[in-house]
């Protein structure tokens, strides 16, 4: 028989990159897009998502490496089931009030557009309304950031991943400002982030706090000041070292250089050189077992293939890649 080819994969990236590319040229900022710096003993590093790539999208600019949208695609879409049935057992249970909730708002000159996954009650039918985003995740490395010892994964305890945290911070910046008796008041926020590998499930609560600063000579400024915690996994009160100020700050950077052609300075690294290897592990940023394998590749019998690097700029996650970095030897 002779071998058939179905050419499936191609065609399916090719109707992706088609549908989605080139992005909204509008000047409309996503909160999954959010990011800042955080000054650390490693120097400032960016949380977060990348500036550049912002901006890339911004300007229409055509994804060098578009292989990885179907990728990608896909796992939206398995993302987006487990959002549905998250759902669905809400709208079970009584706590439903919304979902999809279309936010697009104007923040200090910054506009932003995105969705509100879902709007909840703190109790059936009754309570406090709040908004819940919800997260999947998958592997162990994700497992152990965000459930830490609740899982018995390392002795710290667990914590959100950086941008969701600050996609819900928008949304709080907006909704939880409102007057109390505004209809779209909403208390606080939810992150229901769901290992989709093994069905593993936990809840941070977010909330904003504002922060008064004197400057002198009466002159003061107010920043809100980001926290989550988790009573079920045992994280307590914790605050973030950026605050909402921060976000827009990066997002009015991006603003900035839209009318030019110059892009922002690249916000991650494909590969770290050995300083700042140390730098990173010192600090957290690189396990114990990927410094200890890289350590062992770069040593006296090691072949020195081992590679590491921001996960935000290698080719299987960012579709712009090759644009900052060229292609890989």
């Amino acid at each position: 028989m002779t071998e058939k080819k179905s050419g499936l994969h191609q065609l399916f990236e090719a109707a992706i990159l088609e549908s989605r590319f080139p992005r909204q040229s509008s000047g409309l900022f996503r909160p999954s897009e959010a990011s800042a710096i955080e000054q650390t003993k490693a120097g400032p590093i960016v949380r977060g998502g990348c500036a550049r790539k912002t901006w890339l999208r911004l300007k229409g600019v055509k994804p060098t490496n578009s292989g990885i949208l179907g990728h990608q695609m896909q796992r939206m879409n398995v993302g987006k089931e487990v959002e549905n049935s998250v759902i669905e057992d809400c709208k079970k249970s009584g706590l439903y009030v919304a979902n999809n909730v279309v936010f697009r708002v104007e923040m200090d000159g910054v506009p932003i557009a995105g969705e509100i996954d879902a709007v909840l009650r703190t109790a059936p039918c009754s309570g406090e309304k709040y908004c819940m985003e919800c997260k999947s995740v998958y592997g162990y490395y994700a497992q152990k950031e965000i459930f830490g010892k609740f899982l018995k994964m390392g002795k710290e305890p667990g914590k959100p991943k950086d941008s969701h945290l600050m996609q819900l911070a928008l949304y709080l910046n907006h909704y939880s400002r409102l007057p109390k008796d505004d209809p779209g008041y909403l208390a606080f926020g939810a992150l229901f982030i769901c290992d989709r590998g093994d069905g593993h499930f936990g809840v941070f609560d977010v909330w904003l706090e504002p922060d008064t600063m004197i400057l002198g000579e009466g002159e003061e400024i107010t920043t809100h000041r980001i926290f989550y915690s988790s009573e079920v996994l045992g994280v307590l009160r914790t605050a973030c070292p950026w605050t909402v100020e921060d976000i827009l700050s990066r997002y009015r950077g991006v603003q900035d250089l839209l009318s030019g052609d110059a892009p922002p300075p690249k916000d991650f690294l494909r590969e770290y050189n050995a300083e700042q290897i140390e730098q990173r592990h010192e600090i957290g940023m690189i396990s114990d077992s990927a410094y200890k394998k890289w350590k062992s590749s770069h040593g006296p019998r090691g072949k020195g293939k081992e590679k590491l690097g921001d996960w935000n700029c290698q080719r299987l996650y960012c579709p712009y890649s090759d644009f900052c970095w060229g292609e890989p030897e």
